[in-house]
């Protein structure tokens, strides 16, 4: 099997204050000095491994690390560290965090993977062995969930587990996101957290996306990057389509793509919206409060039940009754269910009465005024009438010279 490795290292760990060592082996895609007490610290395994982990990462002044050599293959790694292991006998030297010394093979486990058979046992073997293609054994892993009760324990419980499928327990990652605070620091919290609502702290791919260069490559990015700025890299949708190959699989291909020109590959219409059937109806409110669209040959269309939903009454509960009543006879004991919402910020002052726009006091005075007259009387009222005014054939030519105000015209504010 060939290693994905670019480096196969021997490194060694030191604490300054107890001056005590710990060599290990490690192979990785970049360079050791990036890995080795940067986000590795050892694979010393139990309570004294998790300890010896914390305290390096709590107190990172009292270790140096050292990559004591790079080699170009993990069986020349790992012969190294036999040596070091043999020669300072860590398995039992107190000046030694090592439990066991490595040997060739205690503990080279390069190219193997835990597994368990239908008893459940479980061993390493490698991913030729003939068990494994004919699958007498699985992966240990395999149908497995890890999961956490409502007090926060973790489990690792059978897709089929009955408090899995009953929702009992939840997947370990239910309710947790992953974050990022203003400093750079990223790590998990709970949704409920104080700072991810407050926005304290939020998502990790918050205002950032997928983009492209000419050349395909991608990249994750925020809309204030030069390169996005520029017009050097674009959005991954940018000019693609979604189509369906052969085999029926959806892929996003670009416009220009030959299997798209060449329709090899069938584009995915968007699938339109059922038309709602509106013709000969309208949307009413029953004396419930609820809007519904009826038919206009409904026998509830002229009820006193059902409003237009712009009507000018309010439906109140008085006495628990609902009723439908002029907004004038609101009062305050009234329970409001339902009231038209308007954008009128004024009621207008007419000498016929108050009026809620210019058009209801068109359609309820029928004096012949427009509801532009109205607009000008009522928000234009310190104005002067003329005998050019309208007002003269309703109200008299004693009303020359007056302003609109004097007359009984003007505006309030609508509350």
């Amino acid at each position: 099997m060939t290693s994905k490795h670019n480096y196969f290292c021997v490194y060694r760990i030191t604490n300054l204050v107890e001056n005590k060592h710990y060599y290990g082996y490690k192979s990785s895609k970049i360079h050791p000095s990036k890995v080795i007490g940067v986000t590795y610290f050892s694979s010393l395994t139990k309570d004294e491994g998790k300890a010896f982990r914390k305290d390096q990462k709590e107190n990172p002044q009292n270790y140096k690390y050292k990559i004591v050599q790079i080699f170009n293959t993990h069986k020349e790694a790992l012969a190294r560290e036999i040596r070091l292991h043999t020669k300072f006998d860590v398995g039992v030297n107190p000046n030694f965090y090592n439990k066991a010394k490595q040997t060739s093979t205690g503990f080279d486990t390069t190219g193997k993977f835990p597994v368990k058979d239908a008893m459940g046992n479980t061993m390493l073997i490698d991913h030729l062995d003939i068990r494994y293609i004919n699958g007498d054994v699985v992966g240990k892993n395999k149908n497995m969930i890890p999961v956490k009760d409502k007090d926060g324990k973790f489990y690792s419980v059978h897709n089929t587990d009955p408090r899995w499928l009953s929702g009992e327990l939840v997947h370990n990652t239910s309710g947790m996101v992953s974050c990022i605070d203003k400093d750079g620091n990223k790590f998990s919290a709970n949704v409920n957290d104080p700072r991810y609502i407050s926005g304290e702290i939020h998502g990790v791919s918050k205002g950032y996306f997928n983009a492209k260069d000419s050349q395909g490559n991608r990249f994750f990015i925020t809309k204030e990057d030069e390169r996005f700025k520029s017009g050097e890299l674009v959005s991954i949708f940018l000019n693609t389509i979604k189509c369906l190959d052969k085999d029926g699989n959806i892929v996003l291909v670009e416009k220009n793509d030959e299997k798209y020109l060449s329709v090899e590959l069938t584009p995915i219409k968007k699938k339109k919206k059922p038309l709602i059937k509106r013709k000969n109806t309208t949307l009413m409110v029953n004396i419930k409060g609820n809007v519904i669209r009826i038919d206009i040959g409904d026998s509830n269309y002229n009820t006193d039940e059902y409003r237009q939903l712009l009507t000018t009454d309010v439906l109140v509960k008085r006495k628990n009754v609902p009723m439908w009543i002029s907004y004038k006879e609101v009062i305050e004991s009234d329970t409001i269910l339902y009231k038209r919402k308007r954008n009128n910020k004024f009621f207008l002052i007419t000498p016929w009465g108050e009026f809620l726009s210019c058009v209801d006091a068109v359609k309820q005075t029928k004096n012949g005024l427009t509801s532009g007259d109205f607009k000008t009387y009522c928000y234009k009222s310190n104005l002067l009438i003329t005998n050019k005014s309208k007002l003269i054939n309703i109200l008299g030519e004693n009303i020359i010279g007056k302003s609109y105000q004097e007359c009984g015209f003007s505006h309030r504010i609508n509350c």
